[in-house]
């Protein structure tokens, strides 16, 4: 994974040596034949099928069993979040696959299904913020390896919405680390904690491990803990709500 997206500056391994197995379905036509072209030029990436809105998404997962599902949000002719039910189907039925969502804008609603009973093998991707084929490509990457994807745009627009809620899950925290969890979910690599807070850069991680512990992040990948732990922070202080 790359820098500029809620993620540890390493990069993450792919899972394995064989190719990665992709459904693609969007309600566009050119953002589907743009990404079916971006897909089928990584040599690790297999597309299964590119699909449109007449078809059947759930039966054609069952059918072609992907390792990973690149979708829309939503999809004609309803436009009410067929991406964001596939993906909470998928957690129940077929918690191995992998879902990259993609949506023309954050929705707080999906945003928080999508992420319902744990983050792993999740992406969240605005269209227009998607800069070259790579974004997908290493989004497709990420979430096959059992990581997770959440660019730091889509958690300042759930971030610019009013406080408010019960912030008691966060009592455990100390103030440094409250700090440091408010950064996270701005997106803020370590050396930015470390830059905005004057702290060392080791002390920062002491900060954040602490954080993963007591919220009870510390058992998954460093990536979904800090997907985790923004969304957390968010939750509870009432900016998921906008």
């Amino acid at each position: 994974m790359r820098t500029g997206r809620l993620e540890p500056e390493a990069a993450v391994e792919r899972a394995s040596t064989t190719s990665v197995r992709v459904l693609l379905a969007t309600g566009t036509f050119l953002l589907r034949e743009g990404l079916r072209r971006v897909l089928e030029s990584a040599d690790d990436v297999e597309l299964l099928c590119a699909l449109g809105p007449d078809s059947d998404l759930f039966e054609t997962v069952v059918l072609r069993d992907p390792d990973v599902v690149v979708v829309a949000a939503s999809l004609p002719p309803d436009h009410d979040g067929e991406g964001i039910a596939l993906a909470e189907w998928l957690r129940q039925e077929r918690p191995g696959v992998g879902v990259v969502v993609l949506a023309e804008s954050v929705d707080p609603d999906h945003v928080l299904r999508l992420v319902a009973g744990g983050v792993a093998r999740r992406a969240y991707l605005l269209t227009d913020r998607i800069g070259r084929g790579e974004d997908v490509i290493g989004a497709v990457r990420s979430v096959a390896a059992g990581s997770a994807v959440v660019e730091p745009s889509v958690l300042e627009r759930l971030a610019a919405g009013p406080s408010g809620a019960d912030p008691s899950r966060l009592d455990r925290l100390r103030t440094r680390e409250l700090d440091v969890l408010a950064l996270l979910a701005q997106g803020c690599s370590n050396a930015a904690i470390a830059e905005r807070l004057g702290l060392g850069k080791r002390a920062v991680e002491k900060h954040v491990s602490e954080v993963f512990l007591k919220l009870d992040l510390s058992g998954e990948a460093d990536v979904s803990s800090r997907v985790a732990a923004a969304l957390l922070y968010l939750e509870a202080t009432g900016r998921l709500n906008a």
